[in-house]
């Protein structure tokens, strides 16, 4: 996968028939939180400076500290989730006629999508 530096990670036309996310930059960056490449239009480093943000002041209690952890990795990994799922569905989408096989991958990526 490529990556690419200085990306602000703003908001691309990712989902819009126009190519798949590889083709248009694909998995830009690597979350330092979960260390996975995100997708061009996931705002990884405000990602990863909200949840160093929030561990330098840690908490009192370590439940709330976890479910916090839990929840803010659960954001990325949904959305880095449903862009796969996007792509999937595009590019079978494009391949046509979706019977047997195509037409189940077409349902999984729908399935994993919402």
């Amino acid at each position: 996968m490529e990556r690419r530096s200085g990306d602000p990670g703003g908001i691309d036309k990712a989902g819009d028939f126009g190519g798949t996310r590889a083709q248009q930059g694909g998995m830009a960056r690597c979350s330092k939180m979960l260390a996975v490449e995100m997708p061009s239009d996931f705002p990884t480093e405000l990602h990863d400076k909200v949840n160093e943000t929030v561990g330098r002041y840690g908490h009192s209690d370590q439940r709330v500290l976890n479910e916090y952890i839990g929840g803010w990795k659960a954001v990325a990994i949904r959305f880095n989730t449903a862009a796969r799922a996007d792509e999937a569905f595009t590019e079978s989408f494009k391949r046509g006629d979706a019977i047997g096989e195509e037409r189940l991958l077409q349902e999984e990526a729908l399935f994993s999508f919402l």
